[in-house]
């Protein structure tokens, strides 16, 4: 909708040139001025639906279109309040598309340097006898047996999210890719925080190491974090999110130990960095429930607290794997801070569009 709304302001914009360009007491040169500052906006109209880099038309079309207002000031000034609103749209795209081309690069990045080579043989029965019953279970349910070990996937997805217990819900769509050979992910997201207010994040964990950015508009940073604390709240994230590429409980970086029959602890270790998380299932052997030790901020300062996925499921559904042998996997869940205050359920999510790799 936005795209659209911007392709109809610079469309706009540019027929109003048309004016300029009609008057007949301006010499030839200006008219013709008038009428490649239309043109431009334009075609600025429609590159917004076709490109990111639309943006750099319509710089030039409001630098040309500023001069031609300040050459004719007495007549044309009331175009300078457009020329405003067009510098804000050129500053939204600019921000947009600067972001994105920053995660294509920590994309390119993740995905490079690929560690498993050879043979992916498919995965049986007796590859998971080693696991405590209820992993064996739950991943019998899932699919895992006759798959290809998983090594990347990307999905999308949807939901909503708050920053206080009493806060207002605000809605958010998102993209992941994950690495699974080497644990990784790069996490975009969209939040729309209130009418015409939207905040961008970034989340990625590559190598062993974390790092966080939110902005404002995609202009304006409202965090840029790194640091122990955040390569370890990224690794219990990946393994929380490892339900979604269940062949990853079989890699080497990931061992398990029994803790009941309906409850298993695994462990992941990188560089510095030794994550447990606790793994509970339901009778039927399906997954419904993720606890770890997470570091939370709060005014600045970060404390080790309860986190808590809540994982329903009844919402179970069928993705095709690697080589086309169904995954049956839970896409809805909730995550919770449980604080001495209170328990803080600060996310909703759906996932979507689950392909593999």
């Amino acid at each position: 909708m936005l795209s659209f709304l911007t392709s109809a302001l610079l469309l706009m914009h540019g027929l109003i040139h048309l004016i300029g360009f009609r008057r007949q007491d301006l010499s030839r040169p200006v008219r013709s001025a008038w009428l490649v500052c239309a043109a431009l906006f334009v075609v600025s109209a429609m590159l917004v639906l076709l490109t990111e880099s639309w943006w750099i038309v319509s710089t030039v079309a409001l630098l040309l279109s500023q001069s031609l207002i300040a050459f004719h000031w007495k007549d044309a000034k009331a175009g300078t309040i457009v020329n405003v609103a067009v510098l804000v749209v050129i500053l939204l795209g600019y921000g947009e598309h600067r972001f994105n081309r920053l995660a294509a690069d920590e994309l390119s990045i993740l995905e490079s340097n690929p560690i498993r080579s050879g043979k992916n043989p498919e995965i049986t029965q007796a590859d998971l006898k080693h696991l405590p019953a209820p992993v064996g279970r739950w991943l019998t349910r899932s699919g895992v047996v006759g798959q290809r070990r998983i090594t990347g996937l990307s999905l999308t997805q949807t939901g909503e999210m708050r920053t206080t217990p009493d806060g207002s819900w605000m809605p958010f769509t998102a993209r992941q890719q994950f690495r699974v050979d080497a644990p990784g992910f790069l996490w975009m997201v969209n939040v729309k925080a209130a009418p015409g207010i939207a905040l961008r994040g970034r989340d990625l964990l590559h190598s062993g190491r974390g790092s966080m950015r939110i902005e404002l508009l995609s202009l304006f940073p409202v965090a840029d974090a790194k640091g122990p604390q955040i390569d370890q709240g990224a690794i219990v994230r990946f393994l929380a999110e490892s339900i979604w590429f269940p062949t990853s409980a079989l890699e080497p970086y990931m061992s398990w130990t029994a803790v009941s029959d309906s409850q298993a602890r695994v462990t992941l270790k990188q560089n510095a960095q030794t994550v447990h998380a606790d793994f509970f299932f339901d009778a039927n052997g399906d997954i419904i429930a993720i606890e770890a030790d997470r570091y939370m901020d709060r005014n600045g300062s970060s404390t080790l607290e309860r986190w808590r996925i809540d994982i329903d499921p009844a919402s179970k559904e069928v993705f095709p794997g690697p080589n086309g042998i169904p995954f049956h996997l839970p896409t809805e869940s909730t995550v919770t801070w449980k604080l001495k205050e209170g328990d803080f359920t600060w996310l909703k999510l759906k996932v979507a569009d689950l392909k593999y790799q």
